[in-house]
């Protein structure tokens, strides 16, 4: 019999916990290994409450949502600036000129989540990145099956 403390436990998602996502870039994938992007980061959550009250994030929570696509676009870069300087452990083949590879700090990572933002269909990457990367599943111990027959759901 699973006690409270049990279900917990299989719920969560370390601290320490990285997940590595790989962009699917035609010429050169690019990696990131990540934090979740989620309450199992505790450096995520605390950035993500301050700044739920700031102007472009308050405006997700409007019906309407944006008025012009300047305050969509300053929503997601903000959203790339928490991810940057909180989530984001270390890349690979992220390259400056054509030899080396660019060194992973937050503002390097913002600069390069903002020109996926600014590519064709990089939106589309970037939220494919980020819903990878908030998905609790892929940091857990032992991910949970959500599968409706496994949990005798028909």
């Amino acid at each position: 019999m699973s006690t409270m403390f049990d279900v917990q436990q299989q719920l969560e998602v370390p601290a320490e916990a990285t997940a590595t996502y790989t962009f699917p870039f035609p010429r050169k994938p690019v990696t990131l290994v990540t934090r979740h992007v989620g309450d199992g980061n505790p450096a995520y959550k605390s950035a993500h409450f301050h700044a739920s009250n700031s102007p472009t994030m308050l405006r997700k929570r409007d019906p309407g949502r944006w008025t012009s696509e300047e305050e969509r676009d300053a929503y997601w870069r903000d959203d790339a600036r928490l991810i940057a300087d909180t989530c984001v452990v270390s890349w690979d083949a992220v390259e400056v000129g054509c030899t080396e590879v660019a060194p992973c700090t937050p503002d390097k990572v913002y600069e390069f989540l903002c020109a996926v933002l600014a590519a064709v269909d990089g939106f589309t990457y970037y939220l494919a990145f980020r819903n990878y990367a908030a998905d609790a599943n892929n940091y857990r111990r032992k991910p949970i099956n959500t599968d409706a027959g496994a949990l005798g759901k028909k």
